[in-house]
């Protein structure tokens, strides 16, 4: 309701339909997400309205046109990380974990401290075969040093 009247007294107000579309998308009516992220730029589609059109076909259960949508974001968007990791989740998902690893390593290379990232390039490196380096890789440079015994 109190989304309902900010809309009416601002309806092209961006953050307001974001807001909107984020919440319709965690309710689970992902047509209607899908709509409110596509109206949400009026004809300019920015990093979060692709981002989110993308989450909501991908809960659809229409991956194919998800990362589509995902890769269509990243040749306007190349240097968001958001949308490196959308891409990767994707990739992950129909079984391609070698690009799924190059596309979260390319997402940690814009935003190294970015969880997402971290945790689908373990995924990727585990699903691969290669554990011991997926243990090392989806760690910061700091927490994957040997930490000191602490004296008792």
């Amino acid at each position: 309701v109190e989304f309902e009247q900010a809309l009416a007294r601002n309806p092209r107000a961006a953050s307001v339909r974001g807001r909107v579309a984020e919440t319709l998308l965690k309710l689970g009516r992902y047509d209607d997400a899908f709509r409110a992220y596509a109206e949400m730029t009026d004809g300019q589609p920015d990093e979060e309205s692709l981002l989110g059109m993308s989450q909501a076909r991908e809960a659809q259960g229409r991956a194919a046109e998800a990362l589509e949508l995902a890769r269509t974001a990243l040749r306007a968007f190349p240097d968001s990380s958001r949308l490196r990791v959308q891409e990767a989740r994707l990739l992950m998902a129909r079984g391609d974990a070698s690009g799924a690893e190059s596309a979260a390593r390319d997402a940690l290379e814009r935003a190294p401290e970015d969880n997402g990232a971290r945790a689908v390039l373990g995924e990727a490196l585990g699903r691969g075969g290669r554990t011991e380096r997926s243990r090392s890789g989806s760690r910061s440079p700091m927490t994957a040093r040997a930490r000191p015994r602490r004296a008792r």
